[in-house]
């Protein structure tokens, strides 16, 4: 097996302009990879689509859904009820008695259910 190199244009250490990430990385077996995570734009839009929830939405960290408060004009992280409004649940879907870590860790594992819905009806019209 060969290794691969990578020219400092395509794979630079560290991150890039507006919180892109893109590193050489290294596999057991001694190959090396170019890993990389689009930019995230902070805070949130309200007026646009929102990005992929993560499993890791409890934690705080680069890609929190971080949003302005509209009302208080802070910043502040997502609600379980917000992460539920995003996946199309009814509010109050996750609030079984399980921690709030794990309600956020249901939503980032959920699918979008107007999304899966709307698939659904596509996928029935057509066969």
């Amino acid at each position: 097996m060969s290794t691969i190199s990578f020219a400092p244009k395509i794979c630079p250490d560290g991150p890039t302009p507006r919180g892109a990430k893109r590193e050489k990385r290294q596999r057991r077996d001694g190959s090396q990879y170019c890993f990389s995570e689009g930019s995230v734009q902070f805070p949130e839009s309200l007026d646009k689509p929102s990005r992929t929830m993560l499993t890791s939405e409890s934690q705080v960290g680069r890609t929190s859904h971080v949003v302005r408060d509209p009302m208080a004009g802070r910043l502040r992280v997502l609600t379980p009820v917000e992460c539920e409004r995003l996946n199309g649940f009814p509010d109050g879907w996750t609030d079984t008695g399980m921690p709030e870590r794990m309600q956020y860790f249901c939503m980032g594992n959920a699918l979008v259910v107007p999304l899966v819905k709307r698939i659904g009806r596509v996928l029935l019209s057509e066969f």
